[in-house]
């Protein structure tokens, strides 16, 4: 599947495609990193932290499309 239905999907949106993906990528970044304040989340806890929050805080097909084929791609 990955990314090239984005430019397909957000042409005629009428919110901004481009900030609901960035919004899914920091959300995941600030869960994961290690910070002098806090630990990291594992993956597989971030993972499930976005899907729990996919519909009320997040688009949920981005949030699939990320969990699914960006962060399983730098899997292998």
């Amino acid at each position: 599947m990955g990314w090239q239905w984005l430019s397909e999907w957000s042409q005629g949106a009428d919110t901004q495609v481009e900030e609901r993906v960035i919004d899914v990528a920091d959300a995941y970044d600030a869960m994961a990193s290690v910070l002098s304040y806090k630990t990291g989340m594992g993956r597989d806890e971030a993972f499930i932290e976005l899907k729990r929050y996919a519909e009320s805080q997040f688009d949920s097909e981005i949030v699939k499309v990320f969990v699914n084929e960006v962060l399983s791609e730098s899997r292998d």
